[in-house]
């Protein structure tokens, strides 16, 4: 269940940097998102999407321990 949840992660986070405002803006809308540069959406990249993929990692790391 773990590998689920980090496997649609990445796919968040693909599509996101996909988005961005710059140069390799592959999509997107007409209008970029600009709110996700202001607090408290800021939170999102900077302390909450680390601390998502700190537990995948450690719970993933926990299971395998667990099967051998």
């Amino acid at each position: 269940m773990e590998y689920i949840g980090f496997t649609i992660y990445f796919f968040i986070l693909t599509n996101g940097f996909l988005s961005q405002e710059l140069l390799y803006k592959k999509f997107g809308y007409s209008v970029p998102n600009t709110a996700i540069a202001y607090f408290p959406f800021i939170l999102l990249g900077g302390v909450i999407v680390p601390i998502v993929i700190y537990t995948h990692i450690s719970d993933i790391i926990v299971l395998i321990k667990k099967i051998k």
